[in-house]
């Protein structure tokens, strides 16, 4: 039964944390001065969005398996190594973003000219959510990497993947391609941020694939 009821509440935590970064990428296309630095966080957060969207969808599934309804049809099979994973991988992203954020306090108040505020948080929450998906999903204890989630998992790995190169790729280009872009790199408005998101998305999409990739190995 701790288990059934360790799948609802990871189901919220990942809600939760999915939630808050979606409202910063609102936030940050809302706020955001440049025109293609404000598109591709509007697809960001439409994604981030669609992700929410998934994993409310999925509520239903989770309450079922913790009322013990269908479970050797629905549930993946993790043992407990793999629910202190699970765990573990909550308490990565969660205390990566504390620390983040305690830095940001430091870092506002001697260098804000530096480094500005929306980069820290991007940092901190973005960063978080792909610290701890990430992790979830090398040691196969993501519903991604389950086969039970079927092809769903290898298409969400690919997008994000493309997707995270994509963002990380234009970053660099106009980083490269505009001296007076580097100088507010880390700054409001400029394209730290960004890299940050397509960094995230890439490494939450690489270690799908790559875990999937494994699991193909062992079985065959």
């Amino acid at each position: 039964m701790l288990f059934n009821d360790n799948v609802l509440r990871n189901q919220w935590l990942a809600i939760t944390m999915v939630g808050v970064a979606d409202i910063v990428a609102l936030s940050a296309a809302l706020l955001s001065d440049d025109p293609f630095l404000k598109i591709v966080l509007w697809v960001g957060f439409v994604l981030a969005s669609l992700f929410l969207v998934g994993l409310i969808w999925g509520l239903k599934t989770a309450k079922q398996l913790a009322a013990d309804q269908k479970l050797d049809k629905i549930r993946p099979a993790y043992d407990e190594r793999q629910q202190a994973y699970i765990l573990k991988s909550y308490s990565l992203g969660f205390w990566y973003m504390i620390f983040i954020f305690w830095l940001s306090i430091f870092i506002s108040r001697f260098g804000s000219h530096l480094v500005g505020l929306d980069f820290m948080l991007a940092l901190g929450l973005w960063g978080g959510l792909g610290l701890s998906t990430t992790y979830a999903n090398l040691k196969g204890a993501s519903y991604f990497v389950d086969s039970r989630f079927g092809s769903k998992g290898k298409l969400f790995g690919w997008s994000a993947s493309f997707f995270g190169l994509f963002v990380m790729g234009m970053g660099l280009f106009t980083a490269i391609a505009d001296p007076s872009a580097r100088k507010v790199f880390f700054t409001r408005g400029g394209d730290g941020s960004f890299m940050v998101l397509g960094l995230a998305l890439f490494s939450m999409g690489a270690s799908i694939l790559y875990r999937l990739y494994q699991n193909k190995k062992e079985e065959g």
